[in-house]
């Protein structure tokens, strides 16, 4: 229905109000539960120091009566230090902002400051729980704490080797966490973190491991040697001759691919064709074929062939072509297969097979 002629519509006027809701939703979450959950203190200086101590292992203690106390080593306590930091978030408004009426709030500047204020304590969450070493600081360098990852000692797994705090212990084992404590599972921990690895023991002996590179087994950890790949899938082979071309009345196939190994079936059946002629081979292949050594050509897997309804019966080797996804049939005589060893009336030139063969 097409709208009349001189109809006045939204699109014209230019006096209709706009719909915009007196409310500002803030999406961006706020929760700061490490900062939220600690204790808090007050510093006077900006270079804070405390002591700490420890309590003797606990140990059996049964004395004789009425024996006189031995001498006791006594031990000093522990000074440790950390550094105060600045962090600040500037709010800027002018007077003309501030004087406008507005959408969702009474005052521009009381909005940026409590929105500026949200962001200041999300960046000290950030800071406080991240891997940040202490700065002095100075005229030109800002002053830095010494955050929570440069006091974990042991247990961790940062991006990187961790920068002691003074008086801390900080994080430097860049050793296999699992045997350093005997764990079943652990990660190590090198600088580089492409070069980081889960690994799977059996009390000190290792079992296995995931890295970059893929799966090892037992003490193996080289990469050449890693599983890198497992998986399942579909595709889709015809039968294509050196010229012309066959309609598929069914094409279906499925493989399993481990690493480099893959394994493939499938099944075929023609639904007319164009003009076909000379050798005839299976194409579609799921990945690439490896390009073994040697001369010939084809060698690159194999399998077997079981002819079906109009599909010449001696006919049942199967061989992959290197460095290509495709494969030709043969019989036991090395004679390939033609078109006229394929029917092309309707689900005719059935075969199934089966075959294997590694992957480029």
């Amino acid at each position: 229905m097409a709208q009349l002629t001189n109809t006045f519509e939204t699109y014209d006027a230019v006096g209709n109000r706009e719909d915009l809701q007196n409310i500002i939703y803030n999406i961006t979450p706020t929760d700061t539960p490490f900062m939220s959950s600690i204790g808090t203190g007050t510093a006077t200086f900006t270079k804070h120091e405390w002591q700490t101590d420890s309590l003797a292992s606990a140990a059996s203690n049964a004395q004789i009566e009425g024996d006189d106390s031995p001498s006791a080593a006594m031990s000093a306590t522990s000074r440790v230090l950390n550094y105060t930091q600045i962090s600040y978030k500037p709010v800027m408004v002018s007077g003309t902002q501030e004087a406008v009426i507005h959408a969702g709030v009474n005052s521009e500047l009381a909005y940026q400051i409590a929105k500026k204020a949200k962001e200041l304590k999300r960046d000290m969450e950030a800071t406080v729980t991240g891997n940040q070493a202490e700065v002095t600081g100075n005229a030109s360098t800002a002053r830095k704490l010494g955050s929570l990852g440069a006091w974990v000692a042991t247990n961790d797994d940062l991006s990187s080797a961790g920068s002691p705090a003074s008086g801390g212990a900080g994080n430097s084992d860049n050793s296999s966490i699992f045997s350093k404590y005997n764990l079943t599972l652990g990660c190590n921990q090198p600088t580089n973190i492409a070069d980081r690895f889960v690994e799977f023991v059996n009390g000190s002996n290792r079992m296995g491991g995931f890295g970059t590179a893929g799966l090892t087994f037992g003490t193996d950890t080289a990469d050449a040697n890693a599983l890198s790949d497992y998986e399942e899938g579909s595709w889709t082979p015809a039968y294509t001759p050196a010229s012309g071309s066959f309609t598929m009345f069914n094409a279906s196939g499925t493989y399993v691919k481990i690493g480099k190994l893959v394994m493939c079936s499938g099944t075929l059946s023609c639904n007319g064709s164009s003009s076909p002629s000379g050798a005839v081979h299976i194409s579609g292949l799921p990945f690439t074929v490896d390009a073994v050594g040697g001369s010939w050509n084809n060698q690159g897997g194999g399998g077997s062939v079981f002819p079906g309804y109009n599909f010449t019966n001696d006919m049942t080797n199967l061989v992959c072509v290197k460095s290509g996804t495709t494969a030709y049939v043969f019989d036991d005589s090395a004679t390939g297969l033609a078109t006229s060893d394929v029917g092309t009336g309707y689900n005719e030139g059935q075969s199934s097979f089966t075959f294997t063969y590694t992957h480029a």
